[in-house]
Parts: structure tokens; sequence; C-alpha cells
């Protein structure tokens, strides 16, 4: 997840003024993504989505790594969303309900993750109700029946 994603997902006008530790100066969207504020507040976001994951117990990294389409927007969506309260928590007392709203939403999820409830779709998931089937040659069932007809009167009763 990186400062790209989430200005996918937010504002970029936004993102840059809270970014920004100089008020007057206004951040162009090019340099908004590789700010260092925004990409410490989307670690610092990822690292406590990974904490909550890895408290959980249902996901490994592995998991994580393969997610796709909508899992993985999903999972973009959460760290980018607490990314977003942390870049409004640097101006305290502004953006106060609005940040607490998008805390809100971000936890919701934390909690489904940390009590390793199912949140995402994983591709060994999908396949999971997928039969094989073996296609089983003549010669090979004449064999079978074969082995069943010599031991007849060995193992079974007739």
């Amino acid at each position: 997840m990186t400062g790209a994603d989430l200005m996918a997902r937010f504002d970029p006008d936004s993102i840059a003024r809270l970014a920004s530790d100089d008020r007057a100066a206004s951040l162009s969207r090019a340099d908004v993504a590789a700010h260092p504020n925004v990409t410490t507040a989307v670690s610092d976001a990822k690292g406590r989505f990974l904490a909550a994951v890895q408290f959980g117990g249902r996901y490994r990294l592995a998991d994580l790594n393969s997610l796709t389409a909508e899992s993985l927007e999903y999972a973009k969506r959460i760290v980018c969303t607490l990314a977003m309260a942390m870049l409004m928590g640097r101006r305290l007392g502004s953006h106060a309900e609005e940040r607490q709203r998008l805390i809100q939403e971000a936890q919701m999820a934390l909690d489904f993750l940390s009590a390793g409830k199912d949140v995402f779709t994983l591709e060994q998931q999908l396949d999971a109700g997928l039969l094989e089937h073996q296609e089983v040659s003549e010669t090979v069932l004449i064999n079978r029946n074969l082995r069943v007809e010599q031991l007849k009167g060995h193992l079974f009763s007739h």
C-alpha cells in the first residue's frame, strides 16, 4: 500500500494540506504520494493492519500477498482509511468528527481481523468447492475388478 493508493481513495488536495508542514505552501499532486508524512502515515496504518492480522491468526503474510481483486482493494481501503485518519491527527482539533468516523470505519475491520474472522477471499477458498475429476482407463478398471475376483474366496464370503 502506497501514497498513490491513498490518493486514489481520498482527495489529493486534502491529503496535500494535511501532509504539508508549511500550511502556506501547497504540495503539487505529484509530490503528495511520496511526501514523508504521507509515507509515514501509510506505513503506520499498514503496521496496525498487519498487527491485527497477526493477532487474529487466520491469515498468514503469504495469504495477504496473494490477495486479488476485491479483497486486495478492501485491504487497501482499510489501510488508507487509517492513514487518512492519522494524517488528520497531525492537525489536532481540526477534522475531529471526520477523523473519528474514519477510525470507527477502519476499527470495525481491524476488530474482525483481530478476532480471526474470515474477512478476505483467498484463491484457495475459491478453489475449495471445485471437484477434481480423474479419468481412469479401461485397463485400470479391469485390473481392479480382477483383483476383487481373485480375492473373493480369500477375503470375501460368497
